[in-house]
C-alpha cells in the first residue's frame, strides 16, 4: 500500500507523517527511504515532495554522503572542495 500523501513517515504500517530532511517523498511513495538526496546535495526541509528540494552543496562545504539534512563539514584549511569532495 502506498501513501496517499506526499509525506510518508518511512515505517511499514503507517501512512502519512512528515518526510524528514535529507529525503523527499513523492505522492504515493511507500517509504521515504527510497527517495533520498544524492551525494553532493542536501535537503534541510521537512515535507519535501520532490528531488527539487535537494540543494547542491556549496563550494567550500562537504556533502559526500547520501540523505544529508545539511552539509557535513567545512572544507579543510588549505584545500578547495566542491560539494561532493572531502
Amino acid at each position: 500500500m502506498g501513501s496517499d500523501t506526499p509525506t510518508p513517515d518511512g515505517s511499514v504500517a503507517a501512512i502519512g507523517g512528515m518526510c524528514e530532511p535529507g529525503y523527499y517523498c513523492p505522492q504515493g511513495a511507500s517509504s521515504m527511504l527510497d527517495n533520498f538526496c544524492q551525494v553532493g546535495t542536501y535537503n534541510d526541509k521537512y515535507g519535501a515532495d520532490s528531488d527539487a528540494y535537494c540543494i547542491t552543496c556549496p563550494d567550500g562545504l562537504i556533502c559526500d554522503a547520501e540523505a544529508l539534512p545539511e552539509p557535513l563539514d567545512d572544507c579543510d584549511a588549505g584545500y578547495y572542495c566542491t560539494g561532493e569532495t572531502n
